[in-house]
């Protein structure tokens, strides 16, 4: 195939497209395109214009990836799911998550503890549903027990005392002490406490009425 035209793209000032044997073939990035050296005139083959294309994509992807990571922390497997969707191909995608992985942009240790403040000082979550919540966004199973051996249960107790508290409160007009505490329990467990800590929890909070 023959380069018979180049034409800056009107919606989009950053990529080119090319024209082959007269007709439209495919776009680039201008900055790929001047790196190729290709002009009209040169001659192409399918397999070269795919690395080129390949390059182009892992501009464009990491293009995006900048973009998206900027509205809030993300998780590698977030960026790569959001990239699948956008049908980038693997080389793009693995490139993107490696180079802000690099820039310290992507972080996974960083996403994880950045949750767990989260779901523990803003949503007063329990550490199941902390746990649960990790393995959602594909955070590896070591950074996880990490997590866990530094996770704050002191600071958890205190979350689960004053949830028991509140729903103590809700639930005052349940005269059956039985379903009253069966209805509490299932409260804190959706919330993510463990069997234990909503015992003890619900205990103290008795006694403190």
């Amino acid at each position: 195939m023959i380069i018979t035209d180049i034409k800056k793209q009107v919606n989009n000032k950053s990529k080119v497209s090319i024209f082959a044997d007269g007709v439209y073939y495919n776009s680039l990035f201008d900055e790929t395109l001047a790196a190729s050296g290709l002009k009209i005139g040169d001659s192409f083959t399918e397999e070269e214009f795919q690395r080129l294309q390949t390059e182009s994509q892992k501009k464009l992807a990491f293009n995006k990836s900048l973009d998206y990571i900027s509205i809030r922390i993300r998780a590698s497997s977030e960026l790569r799911k959001y990239l699948e969707r956008k049908e980038y191909c693997e080389e793009a995608i693995e490139y993107s998550v490696q180079k802000l992985m690099e820039y310290g942009y992507l972080n996974d240790e960083t996403f994880a503890k950045t949750l767990v403040r989260d779901r523990m000082n803003a949503r007063k979550k329990g550490r199941n549903y902390i746990i649960s919540d990790l393995k959602k966004y594909g955070i590896d199973n070591e950074i996880i027990q990490q997590i866990t051996d530094e996770y704050d249960y002191e600071k958890e107790h205190e979350n689960a005392l004053n949830l028991a508290g509140k729903l103590l409160l809700k639930h005052k007009k349940e005269e059956d002490p039985y379903k009253r505490k069966q209805k509490i329990s299932a409260s804190m467990a959706r919330a993510g406490y463990d069997w234990e800590t909503i015992q003890s929890a619900l205990n103290e909070a008795e006694k403190g009425k």
